[in-house]
């Protein structure tokens, strides 16, 4: 007798929670800070804009979205990584103009 295996996750759960942590993380792509970044806060799983907890400290910024930080932090990094490399990709089709 065989017995069914089901994977540990559905492929089509995954790629629907990526492109959610990616949609959460938009606000990176129009943000003037130049050197802009995704912040994981390790013990609550909130994410935020570096930029914005540099400017208003951990408790005032606003959390862009959260992981489950016993399943999801491999994803988020991929998800991140993703977005600064539009990030850069964006800022060298648009570059900022020149004083002068």
């Amino acid at each position: 007798m065989t017995r069914d295996l089901k994977p540990a996750f559905d492929l089509a759960d995954l790629h629907h929670r990526m492109a959610e942590l990616k949609r959460q993380m938009r606000p990176l792509l129009s943000s003037p800070v130049a050197n802009d970044r995704i912040m994981l806060n390790h013990e609550t799983g909130d994410f935020y804009l570096r930029s914005d907890v540099e400017k208003n400290g951990m408790d005032n910024a606003t959390a862009l979205g959260r992981i489950d930080l016993a399943t999801e932090v491999t994803m988020f990094k991929y998800a991140t990584r993703e977005m600064l490399n539009l990030k850069i990709q964006n800022a060298s089709n648009n570059p900022r103009p020149t004083n002068g």
